[in-house]
């Protein structure tokens, strides 16, 4: 029991750190999206254009990391369907 207490007060140690963490980040991210939304409302095509890739790009992230955690997945029950007979055997 001894052991659970020591392990909870050593978690309590990183709590401010993390909330500092989430803040910091909380904070970066609005200012980087106040700029890139004021870049995508610019008449300046330049930089439109720049805020229009970093959103593609941006939103496109997840799909792209997705897709290769999905693909290896499909394929591996794809396999075990193929490879295996319906009671289990080789």
């Amino acid at each position: 029991m001894d052991a659970y207490i020591t392990g909870f007060l050593v978690s309590c140690k990183g709590i401010p750190a993390t909330v500092f963490v989430s803040v910091l980040s909380v904070a970066i991210g609005s200012v980087v999206g106040l700029l890139i939304a004021l870049m995508r409302t610019s008449k300046n095509r330049f930089l439109s254009g720049i805020s229009k890739l970093y959103v593609d790009i941006v939103r496109g992230y997840p799909y792209a990391r997705a897709g290769a955690y999905i693909s290896p997945m499909e394929y591996r029950s794809s396999y075990k369907h193929i490879c295996f007979t319906s009671n289990g055997q080789t």
